[in-house]
């Protein structure tokens, strides 16, 4: 272990350094992964003064089109986005829960009550919500985008070919 991972100063583990040791985990295990095309997670896990116990889980890295490893939320969400209502484009987007901006994440499908992963910009932490309301919301922001760029539309087809928004132009016949 290194300094930044050994045991706290009086020979004890601590929240700090049961972090740091997973933090060094993952990095030594890095090329063996790679390798293997694992992915690994920490799923929790407990620690007292002299012991760690971790719970790890490796999976089959699958690459989204970054060549990111997705966790299994995005990859459910990309399994079974139709199924919930999503379009696959709603991954990664950005909606408001609560009064809070949070950016979809994936879909846990086996929650039943609250299946859609979101994260928190301002914590980055995870959450899960249920599917009406994000739904709701998309659907509400996509009505109010369509709105706009239909009045946007018709109001550059009404306006002045020189470029003012002044209203249409009504082109005179000249004196009859």
């Amino acid at each position: 272990m290194t300094a930044s991972t050994a045991p706290a100063p009086d020979g004890a583990f601590d929240r700090n350094s049961v972090k740091a040791l997973q933090d060094e985990l993952r990095e030594e295990l890095k090329d063996f992964l790679e390798r293997k095309e694992l992915s690994l997670s920490f799923k929790g896990g407990s620690y007292d003064p002299l012991r760690v116990t971790l719970k790890v889980e490796l999976a089959v890295a699958k690459k989204n089109e970054a060549g990111e490893v997705m966790d299994s939320y995005e990859l459910q969400f990309r399994t079974y986005h139709e199924a919930h209502g999503f379009k696959l484009s709603d991954l990664g987007r950005e909606i408001r829960v609560a009064g809070q901006i949070a950016r979809i994440e994936g879909l846990e499908t086996t929650a039943k009550k609250y299946p859609v992963v979101i994260r928190y910009i301002a914590t980055d932490k995870r959450a899960r919500v249920p599917v009406k309301p994000v739904i709701d919301y998309i659907r509400e922001e996509d009505e109010a985008k369509r709105i706009s760029d239909e009045v946007k539309r018709r109001k550059g087809a009404l306006g002045s070919p020189n470029g003012d928004d002044d209203g249409p132009v009504i082109e005179t016949l000249g004196d009859w």
